[in-house]
């Protein structure tokens, strides 16, 4: 016997139904105008279409900062996957994708039938006019006469497909390796790559790098680690992890990151005697000039306070002004409040400030990589998620989830990453791939404010939430009026257009949040749907 509904439940089933309805037509347009605009291609691609794969189950791609060129063309990567090229290959090797000819290069080719990579990840960067490749390895085939039987770096030439290594002493003689091997130790050199961490200038005249090698100049003492320079075009090896009065760091030194012309070096230390009144007893972020021959400490607030916990991940940008890098300090900026977490800092040197760039965001930040024109940085945050920062504006974006390391053109329109996330439908291989983001990047105001360092940046005489003109819209200024003797400067900006609004993001006073704008088509689409389901129900009702 069919059981008939009681009175009332028929119209509660159908106004559940169509509730239920309306709720899917509404997410389905949330969805909709909530959806990423960016452009984005596979760079880590099979000669068969497929996402990089191989016989083993392990088979990651990797990107790190310096691995795009200047005009976006080329971005170099390290693999394990079996089938970029046609080569037969095996462990970790360099690949440079060609993104307008949608082509991969096998970069650390030996010229042997099968092609036995690095027992190390390549750490791949390019040269800004996509020329030159360098990056570390510890294959012993890639030149004539390799017997240190250890990592080295190398560079290669994409106009003659040739490889030269450069982490040799000015007379050419190879870098020695460590004094010890495990388990014997010797100042954790037994532990490390002998050379790594290469950085190339502009034209590719200039790689920088890290060595534990004691012969690349004389008076170095062994296994513990410094930062060199080796000039291709005089063949010079040069170290500057030293002080102003010629005495070598104390203590270890690395991470070395060069700007454009090869005049700025960033890099980390743990050494206390490289520059006056170091007593933090941290590692510290340092930068070289070339024609002064001198370091300054940039791990320092604006007033100039020391860090008080490590800072590392240097990069800088091509005029060498601008650097940005990771911090567990709680002393560099005054919003930084999610205590010793790792955060991103980017220090301007014409300026003197330092500002906190992952202000808010409660995984903090580490690994940013900075454009070379230096008006943007991506970060990793949390769980992996990579942020977009635009340093001029205090803008914040964030661009994708389960990535780890990420790298920018020039202008910042071209952003690289790696990671986990799986982007595209041929990417079924659920290991680290690598991604390429093409971003709509709009020209930021001149000299704007930046609302969250507490600095009056634009010179007006005005600061964060006194500036209405730049920090209006800025959830901390929220229903204060402009300043009296403001009216006729700065007015009130005009906010039924503007689409920056900050709502909604946590931590800091003037936090940029990606999710806060609004956009007039999303409630348009919403009644739209709304409207047609009703029409519907009505038709159905009459029939």
């Amino acid at each position: 016997m069919k059981r008939i509904p009681e009175a009332g439940s028929f119209l509660q089933t159908g106004f559940t139904v169509r509730l239920r309805n309306v709720f899917a037509v509404i997410s389905v347009l949330l969805l909709v105008g909530a959806a990423s605009s960016f452009d984005v291609e596979l760079i880590s691609i099979g000669t068969d279409g497929q996402a990089g794969s191989g016989d083993s189950f392990y088979v990651p791609s990797e990107i790190k900062a310096g691995a795009v060129s200047a005009d976006g063309r080329y971005v170099v990567f390290s693999s394990i996957a079996e089938n970029l090229t046609p080569d037969d290959v095996s462990s970790w090797q360099v690949y440079l994708r060609d993104r307008a000819t949608s082509t991969t290069t096998l970069v650390s080719d030996t010229g042997a039938d099968t092609v036995f990579g690095s027992s190390m990840d390549g750490h791949a960067v390019i040269s800004a006019d996509g020329r030159y490749v360098a990056f570390q390895s510890t294959s012993g085939l890639l030149v004539p006469n390799d017997t240190n039987g250890s990592s080295d770096i190398f560079v290669y030439d994409r106009s003659n497909a040739s490889i030269k290594r450069v982490s040799v002493a000015s007379d050419g003689t190879e870098s020695c390796a460590c004094s010890c091997a495990w388990p014997d130790t010797c100042n954790g050199c037994e532990y490390h790559w002998v050379n790594s961490h290469p950085s190339i200038s502009e034209d590719g005249r200039y790689i920088a790098f890290t060595s534990y090698s004691y012969n690349l100049v004389d008076g170095d003492l062994p296994d513990t680690p410094d930062v060199f320079v080796h000039d291709q075009q005089t063949g010079t090896t040069t170290i500057i992890s030293r002080a102003s009065d010629g005495n070598l760091g104390n203590a270890a030194s690395g991470e070395p990151y060069i700007s454009a012309d090869g005049n700025f070096i960033a890099f980390s230390s743990k050494a206390d005697n490289l520059v006056a009144e170091d007593w933090n007893d941290q590692q510290d972020i340092f930068v070289w000039n070339r024609e002064s021959d001198s370091l300054t400490r940039v791990s320092v607030a604006t007033d100039g306070t020391e860090g008080n916990s490590t800072s590392t991940d240097p990069v800088i940008s091509a005029d060498g002004s601008r650097i940005a890098f990771t911090s567990g300090a709680t002393t560099l900026a005054s919003q930084d409040s999610n205590g010793f977490i790792y955060d991103v800092f980017l220090r301007d040197q014409v300026k003197g400030t330092t500002i906190l760039l992952s202000s808010g965001l409660p995984g903090g930040g580490d690994w940013p990589a900075i454009s070379g024109n230096g008006e943007y940085v991506s970060f990793n945050s949390g769980t992996d998620d990579i942020y977009l920062s635009n340093v001029d504006t205090g803008q914040r974006q964030l661009i994708n989830d389960r990535m780890q390391f990420s790298a920018l053109n020039h202008n910042g329109e071209a952003l690289a990453m790696s990671g986990y996330a799986s982007l595209v439908p041929v990417d079924t291989n659920n290991d680290k791939d690598v991604y390429l983001v093409s971003l709509d990047i709009q020209d930021p105001p001149t000299d704007p404010e930046i609302c969250n360092d507490g600095l009056d940046n634009d010179d007006d005489g005005l600061t964060d939430c006194l500036d209405w003109t730049d920090c209006s819209q800025e959830p901390a200024c929220a229903g204060q009026e402009p300043p009296a003797d403001d009216d006729t400067v700065n007015p009130p900006a005009d906010t039924s257009t503007d689409d920056t609004s900050n709502a909604g993001e946590s931590g800091g006073s003037c936090a940029y949040n990606p999710d806060g704008r609004f956009d007039p088509l999303l409630p348009a689409l919403i009644f739209a749907g709304l409207i047609y389901l009703g029409w519907r129900m009505n038709r159905k009702r009459s029939g």
